[in-house]
């Protein structure tokens, strides 16, 4: 029995590490996998074609673990193949993204019925137990699972709210070469800032999504050390919001495209990391042929 499935990235607009509540937007970067089931034992993991361990095999073995034992699948082993464009690690949703994709083909190669809000919990469990989200990520789970931008209750795993998002938006990523892990992260660096975060979280619940983004962003990159001064040349050059994205370290940037042209120019100068540009989306997640 064979199943694929597709995902998208997303960013963060307000990071819910702090108060449990967040926003994330989804993004066109994409993320495909495809599972193979058969009767017997064992998990395979690939990503990019090549085998893999640690986190990112944990994520994928626990999607598999965790659907088994939601629909009673036992005495299957699994391969599971991924292929992905957005870069891990870096506060971009990858592990969200890879969980909504891989639970999604499991879906189609077991042909069960889930409703989508149920599936994307499945993913985020799966991810809380692969040890790589403290909140259980679930705005970044709904963000990349239902595109546009996704206002939730992480803590009580509610999707508040969902808005369309302009698809002219451009989006610039500057992604420094270090990776920032969720697991590296105390909860006692963030839970100090949660009267804080919960302002910004209604600023953006009010329509203010990406002033909201720019605030948040200096309020993580303070807490966890990182430099402003991209998201400041961002915002100087006429960004819509710029900031962090996730834990990091990743700094984002929303505007159109003759903004985002010059955020760009300032970043190629600026020179501290490799640049990706996409664009704002309310794509889906899908099982694919």
């Amino acid at each position: 029995m064979k199943g694929k499935g597709l995902a998208h990235g997303a960013v963060t607009i307000v990071n819910a590490m702090a108060s449990g509540r967040g926003v994330a937007m989804g993004i066109g970067l994409e993320i495909r996998a495809e599972v193979e089931v058969w009767e017997g034992e064992g998990v395979e993991v690939e990503i990019d074609g090549k085998e893999v361990e640690g986190l990112d095999r944990r994520v994928a073995e626990e999607c598999f673990r965790l659907f088994s034992e939601r629909f009673g699948c036992d005495g299957y082993g699994c391969r599971i193949r991924t292929w992905s464009e957005i870069p891990i690690a870096r506060g971009l949703k990858s592990s969200s993204a890879s969980s909504n994709c891989i639970m999604l083909a499991l879906k189609s190669a077991f042909g069960i019925s889930i409703d989508d809000l149920e599936l994307v919990k499945l993913g985020v469990e799966a991810s809380r137990r692969a040890g790589v989200t403290m909140t259980g990520a679930f705005d970044d789970a709904c963000a990349s699972y239902f595109g546009g931008m996704a206002f939730t209750d992480n803590y009580g795993m509610k999707l508040m709210k969902r808005e369309e998002v302009d698809e002219g938006l451009k989006v610039a990523i500057m992604v420094p070469k270090e990776r920032a892990y969720t697991k590296d992260v105390r909860r006692e660096e963030v839970e100090g800032f949660k009267a804080l975060v919960d302002l910004i979280f209604d600023l953006a619940m009010n329509g203010k999504a990406f002033e909201a983004m720019t605030l948040n962003g200096l309020v993580y990159s303070s807490i966890f050390g990182y430099d402003t001064k991209a998201a400041v040349l961002a915002i100087r050059a006429g960004a819509l919001g710029a900031g962090l994205s996730g834990k990091g370290p990743s700094v984002v940037a929303v505007g159109y495209e003759d903004q985002i042209g010059r955020v760009v120019d300032a970043w190629r100068d600026f020179g501290a990391g490799e640049l990706i540009l996409t664009n704002a989306s309310n794509e889906g997640a899908m099982a694919i042929e």
